[in-house]
């Protein structure tokens, strides 16, 4: 059993984790008699953690959109690409700037997508 001066900081990280909201973390430490500047602290680190969670959330959905708008502009260069080809004219137009910059687009929103 912990004493009043150890507190199991973790616990009530993983509380956080499971998504217990933070008002009923804060009521948990209320309940076992903790300081207040203790209860501070241990919120500070809670908050702390969640904030660092939402903003790699958040950093993930923006990668995934440049992924995306990566992925469009590569399907469509290399769609006009294949379309004039297929026209059968002595010419046809090779979209190299779309073709690399979606494929460069692409691999740059891939490669910032954290777990």
């Amino acid at each position: 059993m912990l004493s009043k001066n150890k507190i199991d900081v973790d616990y009530y990280l993983n509380l956080a984790d499971e998504g217990i909201p933070y008002n009923k973390i804060r009521e948990k430490l209320v309940a076992k008699g903790y300081e207040a500047d203790k209860i501070s602290t241990i919120m500070r680190l809670v908050d702390n953690q969640i904030q660092a969670k939402l903003a790699v959330k958040q950093n993930n959905n923006q990668s995934w959109t440049v992924a995306g708008i990566g992925a469009i502009m590569l399907v469509l260069g290399l769609g006009i690409t294949i379309y004039t080809y297929a026209l059968g004219a002595s010419q046809f137009v090779i979209t190299y700037g779309l073709i690399l910059g979606g494929l460069g687009t692409l691999i740059s929103g891939l490669s910032k997508i954290r777990k």
